[in-house]
Parts: C-alpha cells; structure tokens; sequence
C-alpha cells in the first residue's frame, strides 16, 4: 500500500482561530503551519509545499525551500516579486 506524502502548507499570515480550524477540517491530511516571524519561517521552508501570503520571498528563501511549488500573494502590490526561478519558467 503506497502512502501519500503530507503536504505542508505555510502561512505567512496570521489567521482568526475559526479560520485556521476550518483550514484544517477541509483539508486535514495537510501539515498547516503558521509563520508570522522569520524565524518559524525560515524552519519551515525546508518542508514547504506552499507558502501563502507575506512580502516575497528572498533567493535565499527560495532555495532554502527545494520542495516549493506554490507561491500565494495575498496582497495587491506583487509585481516585481518573482523569484528568479520563476520568471524563467521554472519552479518557484
């Protein structure tokens, strides 16, 4: 029986109990992790499937998170915030 690898999500912002508790309702086979500093941040990435929300990621970030197919802004003003990966076509 083959096992599907847990995806982990990081949020960058922080959400409101009800909705953080729904999150995990609707998709629990999903690792949700919330990281309002830069430091739960940066012991996330390693795991990070998705990080949604906050200023763009740094190159640094970015390489620090191999794993990282998905980039959520959840902000108006994201020209200009794409990694290098990604303006090329590759992964994030």
């Amino acid at each position: 029986m083959s096992t599907t690898p847990t995806p982990t999500l990081v949020l960058r912002v922080d959400l409101d109990d009800r909705y953080l508790d729904r999150l995990r309702r609707e998709v629990p086979e999903a690792d949700v992790r919330v990281c309002t500093t830069p430091e739960a941040l940066g012991a996330a990435l390693g795991a990070a499937d998705a990080v949604i929300g906050g200023p763009p990621l740094t190159a640094e970030e970015v390489a620090a998170a191999p794993k990282l197919r998905w980039l959520q802004a959840t902000s108006r003003a994201s020209r200009g915030s794409r990694s290098p990966r990604c303006a090329t076509g590759g992964s994030p």
